[in-house]
């Protein structure tokens, strides 16, 4: 690298993070002198440097290399006194020292300075293997932030917004496996369900099937999320990142970062709990390196066809994993020259692989889920101008993309997207500039036009493809084995301490997206159901439910109480597809018109957190009696007797994808109080039909022909 060349290359870096942090910047001054002025406590630590190396002749001028390196560096420590950090998304918890803190050493920002000048006399003697410091941090973190997590939730099932309704998918893959379209009878009289196919859920099944299989899944589900995220997940980066070629420093600082890769990631997995799609946007990081590896190391051993061939299965069980495989398509498209009929007939090979394993998904995703219509749907104007607020799309989709940049790690954003930018090495840059500006753009403008997809998610991935990056990039500093950057290294192994913190007190429910865990509020209740809702009656929510019964929707309370339910929300089902009231129209306009619908699918009991839904209930002393309260929610009995099937006595027992029928007497025609579908079978020599008792229902009827016994099934020929 000539001069020019080198005076190009820094000036580019200069450009790169200067803007980086304009754009980061939110109001008032763009830095913090008072805050810049913590970094004299770096001044003596960072002479005594620049005096080792001129005792030992290494000299104080950097080398070419390590000019955008060091650059960058400037800018994160910039950007850590800058406004950016009085944003509310910061990554970091309680990071400005002039807060109201019990202790001055409180703040982050104390704490990594002087931290850092702690640390540099150790750097400035030298630290020859520097792997080793970062493998002891990342195995200690791990336990750390395990141990916090487990302690804080006494390993009790994390149960707010969407766990419960995940917990739910994993109890159906447990039990329905390999079937992935299945009859569900425990929510409004029973219908088709295929939730587990949309929302990534089934990776996490397949990794902890063992445990869900043989346990409660409320019982390892705390566990096994803490297991996943806490230590495969950082590992299985660690060593995507060491397939590339990566030192064993960047590898191990790999996967200290992937510990959190931003707020947003702790915000949708750990409180909004979509665990599904939280681990395959993390796959991308194993099918980015191994492709890399592929194409540009020409390495087609037996271990990355296995590696990468399962890392793309995982990564499109959440179907818009495979918005996030396409971006790669333009980094393969680059690296054209390096393409050879080898090289692409392993890719493909390992890509019809794992196409042939996810077909059984992709065919019930075609033709049986109604989500895929409705996120492919063109957007009403409604939907898009509250996206817009007046503005032009640029200057929405670039305010969104700021907000979101705030949220990221900032190693992330200086040595990752300022990597690969600007300072990271140049096969590095082409492999992942590419992909991460596509996601970036995904991330910016997806929402204004696509809005059902929920395109800003991406942020998400777009953040895991900047590790690989950014631990190269600090590896490089981190084992430039000089004196003079001491301070440097010393800084970096403090942020990276300062991450594992920062994770253990956000897994410890101290961050700013806090969870809640399945206590005895939920219990009581499940239990109340179990005693006092008989077998085969049916408990109804009465308007929506959203978070209102303890935190989380409602959809894994079947199987706490051993009871089925009905409500329009017992998942986050999109307004546009449910109506949020219940029961239904037609059926909520009159005591008698609901007294109608509770006789069609013999509902017992009703419950309620509505005001408006108490005083119409009360209002009917005859037809509905108050039994119970729990805080908010109260509970009516329903003034009928339970009737499990019409057309004769007798009673119901209900599982996924079959129903057992036992009568009491002979019968002509048989009504069962669950919904028709197609696909449903009854043993000879009874009959199915369609039975239609109201405008708008049909129930599944039967004609016993002198059974008193059968089964109906879903999808398959009973037993």
């Amino acid at each position: 690298m000539n001069r020019l060349q080198i005076w190009f290359a820094s000036l580019w870096a200069v450009l790169v993070a200067a803007a980086l942090l304009l754009a980061l910047h939110t109001n008032g001054r763009l830095i913090r002198i008072e805050w810049l002025a913590q970094y004299l406590w770096l001044l003596p630590p960072a002479l005594l440097a620049v005096m080792m190396a001129r005792r030992t002749g290494s000299g104080v001028a950097r080398p070419p290399r390590l000019g955008p390196l060091l650059i960058c560096f400037a800018g994160l420590l910039a950007f850590l006194v800058s406004s950016a950090v009085l944003d509310k998304s910061f990554y970091f918890e309680v990071w400005q020292p002039d807060r109201a803190l019990p202790s001055p050493f409180g703040s982050g920002l104390t704490r990594f300075v002087l931290g850092a000048a702690l640390l540099t006399p150790l750097f400035v003697r030298g630290v020859r293997r520097v792997w080793l410091v970062l493998l002891a941090l990342l195995l200690a973190g791990q336990l750390f932030c395990l141990h916090g997590f487990l302690e804080t939730t006494g390993a009790r099932a994390l149960y707010c917004d969407d766990h419960p309704s995940f917990m739910f998918r994993l109890r159906e893959f447990a039990d329905t496996f390999p079937r992935l379209v299945n009859y569900n009878p425990f929510w409004n009289g029973g219908a088709k369900h295929t939730s587990g196919i949309v929302s990534g859920v089934h990776g996490i099944g397949f990794l902890t099937w063992p445990w869900i299989r043989a346990h409660a899944v409320h019982d390892v589900y705390t566990p096994a999320y803490g297991i996943l995220f806490l230590l495969v997940v950082p590992w299985a980066v660690a060593a995507s990142v060491s397939a590339v070629g990566a030192s064993r420093a960047a590898a191990l600082t790999a996967g200290i970062v992937a510990l959190g890769v931003s707020q947003e990631f702790y915000l949708w997995a750990l409180h909004y709990g979509t665990i599904g799609a939280a681990f395959s946007q993390a796959m991308l990081v194993p099918v980015a390196c191994l492709v890399f590896r592929v194409v540009c190391l020409g390495r087609r051993d037996r271990r990355t066809w296995f590696a990468l061939t399962g890392a793309l299965f995982l990564l499109v069980l959440w179907p818009p994993g495979a918005l996030m495989g396409a971006a790669l398509a333009c980094s393969f498209a680059i690296h054209a020259p390096y393409w050879t009929w080898r090289r692409i007939g392993f890719l493909l090979l390992s890509a019809v692989t794992a196409l042939l394993l996810y077909s059984p998904w992709l065919q019930s995703l075609l033709f049986h889920n109604p989500v895929l219509k409705f996120t492919v749907t063109p957007p009403d104007a409604a939907l898009v101008e509250p996206v817009l607020r007046g503005r032009t799309a640029w200057a929405a989709g670039c305010d969104a993309l700021c907000a979101h940049l705030r949220a990221g790690h900032p190693v992330l954003l200086f040595f990752g997207l300022g990597g690969v930018l600007a300072a990271a090495p140049r096969r590095l840059r082409l492999w992942f500039a590419p992909p991460a500006l596509v996601l970036a753009a995904l991330t910016a403008w997806g929402p204004v036009w696509a809005p059902h997809l929920q395109l800003h998610r991406m942020a998400i991935p777009f953040f895991w493809l900047l590790v690989p990056p950014a631990a190269v990039a600090v590896a490089h500093l981190l084992t430039a084995d000089r004196p003079a950057l001491a301070p440097v290294r010393a800084a970096l192994v403090m942020l990276l301490v300062l991450t594992v913190l920062n994770t253990r007190s956000i897994y410890c429910n101290r961050g700013r997206f806090r969870y809640s865990v399945l206590d005895h509020h939920v219990a009581r209740f499940a239990q109340w159901i179990a005693a006092n809702v008989p077998a085969g009656g049916r408990l109804l929510f009465t308007g929506p439910t959203h978070h209102a019964y303890f935190k989380g929707h409602v959809a894994y309370l079947p199987v706490l109480s051993g009871r089925e339910m009905m409500a329009c929300d017992y998942y986050a089902f999109p307004p546009e597809m449910v109506k949020y009231e219940y029961p239904p129209a037609g059926f909520r306009e009159t005591p008698e018109a609901m007294l109608r619908f509770f006789d069609l699918y013999n509902v017992t009991h009703v419950a309620t957190v509505h005001k408006a839904w108490k005083e119409r209930l009360a209002s009917c002393p005859g037809l509905f009696s108050e039994t119970a309260r729990f805080d908010y929610v109260t509970v009516y009995r329903v003034a009928r007797e339970p009737v499990p099937l019409q057309g004769a006595p007798g009673s119901v027992r209900a599982t996924w994808n079959r129903m057992d029928v036992t009568l009491e007497a002979d019968a002509d025609t048989v009504i069962l109080p669950y919904n028709w579908v197609d696909g449903l079978q009854v043993t000879r020599p009874a009959e199915l039909f369609p039975g239609s008792p109201e405008a708008g229902i049909q129930l599944i009827g039967v004609r016993p022909r002198g059974a008193r016994a059968f089964r109906v099934s879903y999808g398959s020929l009973p037993d």
